[in-house]
């Protein structure tokens, strides 16, 4: 299947993780301009350094922040209207992660809060 994503603006969450990154270079490679999240500037930069080349037709940005504030969410959107000149139109959640913990334990309500925000919110 051939996709023609020419003049798409695509926010990708969790774009530079393992099946992210795939997902946002297929995007790219359709033409479109992606702009990548991840809570980690490293991670970012990584995917920013492989993904910018010039075999792509599509435009690569990203933007580290944590998408699950409501800070991290502004910042993602305003920041990729700023990159490519225009708000974008499709947005592709992938981030996601799972950690746990006892009942009893102490962190239990903290470790349940962080993967409802991670997964859900």
């Amino acid at each position: 299947m051939n996709l023609d994503a020419t003049g798409r603006i695509v926010i990708i969450t969790g774009g530079a993780g393992g099946v992210g990154s795939i997902v946002s270079k297929r995007w790219l490679d359709a033409g479109a301009s992606v702009f990548v999240i991840d809570n980690r500037q490293t991670t970012v930069d990584s995917w920013l350094s492989q993904n910018s080349d010039k075999r792509s037709t599509g435009h690569a940005a990203a933007l580290a922040t944590d998408i699950t504030t409501e800070a991290g969410a502004h910042a993602m959107v305003n920041e990729a209207e700023r990159a490519f000149g225009k708000p974008a139109d499709t947005l592709i959640h992938m981030v996601g992660g799972f950690a746990s913990a006892a009942v009893e334990d102490d962190n239990a309500a903290e470790v349940w809060d962080r993967m409802i925000a991670l997964n859900l919110t």
